[in-house]
């Protein structure tokens, strides 16, 4: 379940902070990245998916509009389709993405370097 939850939240939040949305929504692309870091810094099997599953949902939050772009002599499910295409072209992307950040912060000594500030704040709760 939150192999698809995480990615889910996180999708809707990058998705509501571009533009077609209310300006209002502008500040969540600074929170919008935290469930998806969550849940691709545990170890699990199915990163690729969860990448996959959150950069085809944001891209199509963000790229909803092309469909409803009227285009001479080009019908609207070839529209469509371009656009299912190219969504599902860059959702690789994230999912890749997902997978090399999983690997470079899961097992290296180096990557708990960054929680070192953390442990001087909080010492015993790391």
């Amino acid at each position: 379940m939150t192999n698809i939850l995480f990615p889910f939240v996180t999708a809707l939040l990058f998705g509501l902070s571009f533009a077609p949305s209310h300006p209002i929504f502008r500040f969540l692309i600074f929170v919008a990245f935290l469930p998806y870091l969550h849940s691709i810094l545990k170890p699990k099997k199915k990163i690729f998916f969860s990448g996959f599953i959150f950069g085809f949902l944001s891209n199509a939050c963000i790229f909803w509009w092309i469909t409803a772009v009227n285009v001479q002599d080009v019908s609207r499910i070839l529209v469509f389709l371009g656009v299912l295409i190219m969504i599902f072209y860059l959702s690789c992307y994230w999912g890749l993405t997902a997978v090399l950040v999983s690997r470079l912060f899961s097992g290296f000594l180096w990557s708990l370097s960054g929680l070192s500030p953390e442990r001087w704040v909080f010492p015993g709760e790391v």
